[in-house]
């Protein structure tokens, strides 16, 4: 992930005396990757937010921008100039103070901002806070000092072209010679001539020498005070300058001479091997204790072995069976009903799930089946069950239902979906056609004390693999 030095590098805000002060200020930062390398060139995002009152305070203006880093890793903005996302940058009373500047980044360049600082604004613009700060009095306004000599008139420049006569207008005819009478009306007046160009303005003289200066006016009353202005922002932290060239290496010292290899002093005499001491005499061998008397033969167990691998005891409340294969474990799958277990619990008949004890109070009955079977549908009161069923035949196809099956044997179905074979029910019988055996497999159903059993019929040659799921009523 990237880092980000931020640096207020310049708040700069530009004030002109003919216009109002201009709504945004001057940012800069330099962007700098976790390993202290520029990130230089690059499209950054970046979301600035003035906060009022303190580093957490109340967010008065948040905006967004994207910018370019340059050659040397500063990125420049003008806040005031993004994509506003709250507040506006001209409301903002900076005589209501102290703002905080927060930027978060994305150093590539979208808007997930992993980067945040937030920075004081120890000074306020002058132009920004003179829009809405109470400014300071007006210092006693000085005396004037004497007029200067006026300097010498620069020449005349020359005079322009006279622009060409308009046309006279027509005179009107007179009238006719006889009594004098009343005066006649006054003939309009012609119209006015075309106004001639305008002469080229003649070359400026040139400027007379510069008059002596005239007397320094008395000093005017010192005006009070004004209030102490904000305090300019920070300069920019000056770019890192390049480490200096390693200084090459010195010269190794030449190796000192290896002084001479001292005398081998000589060797001292081998001193007497000692004599070997005699052995000693092997002693006799003891005579043989005699054999204890055989313990009592403890009483046997209460289990014996058993003939087949794998077979589970039980206790038939007299004694332990010992061969019994109604619970079959092989040492890696363990099966019921069947001593061939396929899977890690393999049951081969009817399994009951339920809270009570009594077979009709069962809630939920697994099974599955190659020909006829049963299952509980009720617990006597009247009421029928719901079943999963899935039909498998070998000549082709399956068939998925859910049936409804009442304490009468009577058999609806609720839903089916079926590929390459069909399934109807019809009074007490599921039919299932499948074409490749030239016959219809069947399941006729009957109820006695709420068991159902359905009598399974197949087509020469055919065979049928069935899974139920029963859901029996309460």
């Amino acid at each position: 992930m990237k880092k980000i030095y931020t640096i207020v590098a310049a708040l700069v805000f530009t004030v002109n005396v003919y216009a109002q002060s201009p709504q945004k200020m001057s940012y800069q930062a330099v962007l700098r990757s976790t390993s202290n390398a520029l990130i230089t060139s690059a499209p950054v995002g970046m979301q600035i937010s003035i906060l009022q009152g303190s580093s957490t305070g109340t967010a008065v203006y948040v905006e967004t921008q994207t910018a370019t880093t340059n050659a040397n890793g500063l990125v420049s903005l003008s806040i005031g100039a993004g994509t506003v996302v709250s507040g506006a940058f001209s409301s903002i009373n900076w005589g209501a103070g102290p703002y905080f500047i927060k930027t978060e980044t994305d150093p590539l360049g979208g808007t997930a901002y992993t980067i945040a600082g937030t920075n004081e604004l120890m000074s306020v613009p002058y132009s920004l806070f003179s829009a809405n700060g109470t400014p300071g009095p007006t210092g006693a306004t000085g005396l004037t000092g004497p007029a200067g000599p006026t300097g010498p008139t620069g020449a005349t420049g020359l005079t322009g072209a006279t622009g060409l006569t308009g046309a006279t207008g027509l005179t009107g005819p007179a009238g006719p010679t006889g009594p004098t009478g009343a005066t006649g009306l006054t003939g309009a007046t012609g119209l006015t001539g075309a106004t001639g160009l305008t002469g080229a303005t003649g070359l400026t003289g040139a400027t007379g020498p510069a008059g002596a200066t005239g007397l320094t006016g008395a000093t005017g009353l010192t005006g009070s005070t004004g209030l102490t202005g904000a305090t300019g922002p920070a300069g920019a932290t000056g770019l890192t300058g390049a480490t200096g060239l390693t200084g090459a290496t010195g010269l190794t010292g030449a190796t000192g001479l290896t002084g001479a290899t001292g005398l081998t002093g000589a060797t001292g005499p081998a001193g007497a091997t000692g004599l070997t001491g005699a052995t000693g005499l092997t002693g006799a061998t003891g005579p043989a204790g005699a054999t204890g008397l055989t313990g009592a033969t403890g009483p046997a167990g209460l289990l014996t072995s058993g003939a087949v691998a794998g077979n589970t005891p039980y206790w038939n409340g007299i004694s332990w069976v010992t061969n019994s294969s109604n619970v079959f474990n092989n040492g890696g799958n363990i099966g019921i009903g069947t001593s061939a277990p396929d899977y890690k619990l393999d049951v081969n008949g009817t399994v009951g799930i339920g809270p009570g004890s009594a077979a009709a109070s069962r809630k939920t009955l697994i099974l599955e089946s190659f020909n006829s079977t049963s299952f509980i549908i009720c617990n006597g009161a009247g009421q029928g069950a719901m079943v999963m069923a899935n039909f498998s035949p070998n000549c082709g196809g399956s068939a998925g239902v859910i049936l409804w099956i009442t304490n009468t044997g009577a058999v609806s179905i609720m839903s089916s979906a079926a590929t390459g074979c069909t399934v109807s029910a019809a009074g007490n019988v599921i039919t299932v056609n499948s074409g490749g055996c030239g016959g219809a497999y069947t399941y006729t159903f009957s109820v006695s004390a709420c068991v159902a059993t359905a009598t399974f019929f197949q087509p020469i040659g055919g065979g049928m693999e069935a899974k139920w799921i029963v859901l029996p009523g309460y």
